[in-house]
């Protein structure tokens, strides 16, 4: 999550998909996410960070996730 906060540019073209990383490198992404894990995996990836891309929250916007 560390890159994904100080490099948020790098990620504005895949708001709203799920995205694996590992260390700076996005592995794979996409709409679905146990695909993006699969694909991840396919990759040598044994155990994917995966997260989804939200939109940018405004200062007086609040976010709920799980």
């Amino acid at each position: 999550m560390k890159y994904y906060v100080e490099h948020p540019e790098r990620f504005e073209h895949l708001i709203g998909e799920w995205v694996a990383v590992e260390g700076q490198t996005i592995i794979a992404h996409g709409f679905d996410a146990p695909e993006v894990v699969s694909e991840a995996k396919r990759k040598g990836v044994k155990v994917p960070f995966v997260f989804r891309v939200e939109s940018k929250v405004e200062n007086d916007e609040g976010m709920i996730g799980l």
